[in-house]
């Protein structure tokens, strides 16, 4: 499990953000930009075979509801990526070829707003039936875990965040971090002496602290949640 999280960490961080940095937002004809190219044909297959072999771990021992709802998630989140696109490809090349009114504002709507909920949304719940099921039947379980997966969690959580507040959800963000840092710390199941010896506790323990306190320095040095894109230009 420990190899898994810090690939998904590494997957979504050298995907979603070093693209981002090196090729910016910058418009190409016909492309799009770089970074949705990289976006649209490497993003599903890696995050994809991610997903499957968390999978293959977490459910190895169980059949129940649960399961079911996990695939259902991955469909919809990858439905919401590639809904995404298409919007923003659309939305895109409308702005530069100066179409305006209300075909732009509906173009706006699906980029923006309806994919990425529909994207991030999903990617919440899978994190969230990862931690019910790390919880409950004690999956990841190992010695010094907080030691080791405490890089990976805050990596995650920055890459998490900046995609998040790019797609205009930081308070999905910021209550989903608080529902994790609650179940882990409050419940039965939970408790910080379990964050030091199970490797998803202690990825999502650290990706939520860390979410939390970056949104908060983000928010009191832009007195809001502007999108990256418009601060990088």
């Amino acid at each position: 499990m420990r190899k898994l999280l810090w690939g998904l960490a590494l997957a979504f961080f050298f995907i979603e953000i070093i693209p981002a940095l090196i090729f910016g937002f910058s418009y190409i004809p016909g492309v799009i930009s770089i970074r949705d190219m990289i976006d649209i044909f490497v993003y599903p297959p890696i995050m994809g075979y991610l997903f499957y072999m968390i999978y293959n771990e977490v459910f190895r021992e169980y059949n129940g509801l649960v399961s079911p709802l996990y695939f259902l998630a991955v469909v919809l989140h990858f439905e919401g990526h590639g809904f995404h696109w298409a919007a923003n490809a659309l939305n895109v090349m409308m702005e530069h070829a100066g179409i305006s009114g209300v075909v732009l504002k509906y173009a706006f709507l699906l980029d923006e707003i309806i994919s990425h909920k529909m994207m991030f949304h999903a990617f919440i719940v899978i994190l969230l039936i990862i931690l019910y099921m790390a919880t409950k039947y004690r999956i990841g379980e190992s010695e010094n875990a907080l030691k080791y997966m405490f890089p990976a969690g805050i990596l995650f959580g920055f890459s998490l965040s900046a995609a998040m507040v790019e797609g205009q959800s930081p308070y999905e963000l910021i209550i989903t971090c608080i529902i994790i840092l609650l179940i882990i710390t409050l419940t039965p199941y939970g408790g910080f002496s379990r964050v030091k010896r199970n490797d998803v506790l202690a990825f999502l323990f650290s990706m939520a602290l860390f979410s939390l306190v970056l949104a908060g320095a983000y928010y009191a040095i832009f007195k809001g949640f502007p999108q990256p894109s418009e601060i990088l230009g």
